[in-house]
C-alpha cells in the first residue's frame, strides 16, 4: 500500500470514528425534541371537529347493551344515532365545533335525560355517561327550625 493510500484510509476511519459519536449523541440528547405528528395544516384542520363518547348505564350503573344513543344538532335538526355494543359504550367522531348538539339515551321505552354539548365547550375529546337511574334531587340548604 502507498503512502497516499494509507494516508486517505486513516483520515477515513478518522471521520468516521468523530461522526458515530455524535449520532449517538444526537440520539440521546434530552433536548432533542421529535418532529411533530402532525403538520400544522393538519393540526388546524383537526381543532376544527370534536368527538363524544361514553358508555349508557342501567339504574344499577350496570353497562346497557343495545340502547340508542341519539345525538341531534341543534343547527341542522339531524339525528345521529349509535346502538351500544356488549360494554355499553358509544361514540360519535367528526362533530362540528361550531355548533350545538343534545345528547340522550332509550332502551324499552325508557329515557335517559338530554345532556348538552356546547359549541363553547373547549374539549376536543368529551365523555358523557347516560344512565337510566333517577337524578338525585338536588341539595338545598334547609330552613331554620321553628320554635
Amino acid at each position: 500500500m502507498n503512502r497516499r493510500s494509507a494516508s486517505f484510509l486513516a483520515l477515513s476511519l478518522f471521520c468516521a470514528a468523530m461522526i458515530a459519536p455524535a449520532q449517538t449523541w444526537t440520539q440521546n440528547d434530552p433536548t432533542h425534541r421529535p418532529e411533530p405528528m402532525y403538520s400544522k395544516s393538519q393540526k388546524k384542520k383537526n381543532m376544527r371537529f370534536r368527538a363524544v363518547h361514553g358508555i349508557v348505564k342501567d339504574e344499577r350503573d350496570n353497562p346497557v347493551k343495545g340502547a340508542l344513543v341519539n345525538l341531534k344538532n341543534l343547527k341542522t335538526k339531524q339525528t345521529l344515532t349509535f346502538i351500544t355494543k356488549q360494554d355499553g359504550r358509544y361514540n360519535f367522531d367528526g362533530l362540528s365545533r361550531e355548533e350545538d348538539y343534545e345528547l340522550n339515551a332509550t332502551f324499552h321505552a325508557k329515557q335517559t335525560p338530554v345532556k348538552k354539548i356546547s359549541q363553547f365547550d373547549p374539549q376536543m375529546d368529551s365523555m358523557r355517561i347516560l344512565s337510566f337511574a333517577e337524578p338525585e334531587a338536588p341539595t338545598t340548604a334547609s330552613a331554620k327550625p321553628g320554635k
